[in-house]
C-alpha cells in the first residue's frame, strides 16, 4: 500500500519498481469507508495502472502538498498567491518534476479536504472552475 506523487507512483518507489518487481496493494472498500470516516482529512485516490513498471491499478490515500493561510490573510493576497502557483508552473516543477502536466488548481479541487481561503475560491472561480460547497466556507 502506497500513497504517491499525483496519480502515479511516487519517485523513490519508482525507482524501486525499476530493479525489482513491485506490486501494490489496493485499498479495499472496507478499508476505504473507514478512512473516510476516520480521517477526512484525506483523500482517496484511483491510480491508473503504470506500464512502464508493470503496475496495477489502485486506490490509495492521499494528501496535498498545500499552502496554509488564517483567515485573518486578506483575500488579494491569498488570490495572488494562488494565481502566481497556477499560472507560473516552473518553480513547482523544478522542485516536483511530477507536478509536469498538472494542472494544480483541478487536482486542488477534485482532491482538497479542506475549505478553501476566499482568495484561492476567487481565483479558480474568475478562470472558470466550479468550487464545490464543501470547499466554501
Amino acid at each position: 500500500m502506497k500513497s504517491g506523487a499525483g496519480l502515479k507512483l511516487d519517485s523513490s518507489s519508482q525507482e524501486i519498481a525499476a530493479f525489482t518487481p513491485v506490486d501494490v496493494i489496493s485499498l479495499d472498500d472496507e478499508q476505504q469507508a473507514l478512512i473516510r470516516e476516520n480521517m477526512p482529512e484525506l483523500s482517496l485516490v484511483d491510480v491508473p495502472a503504470d506500464d512502464e513498471y508493470g503496475i496495477d491499478a489502485y486506490s490509495t490515500w492521499g494528501f496535498g502538498l498545500a499552502v496554509a493561510a488564517t483567515g485573518d490573510m486578506d483575500e488579494e493576497t491569498a488570490y495572488q498567491i494562488v494565481k502566481t502557483a497556477h499560472e507560473d508552473k516552473t518553480k513547482q516543477v523544478s522542485a516536483l518534476a511530477d507536478l509536469e502536466g498538472v494542472d494544480i488548481a483541478e487536482i486542488t479541487l477534485e482532491y482538497a479536504s479542506s475549505p478553501l481561503h476566499p482568495g484561492a475560491v476567487r481565483y479558480f472561480k474568475e478562470i472558470g472552475l466550479e468550487v464545490p460547497d464543501h470547499l466554501i466556507d
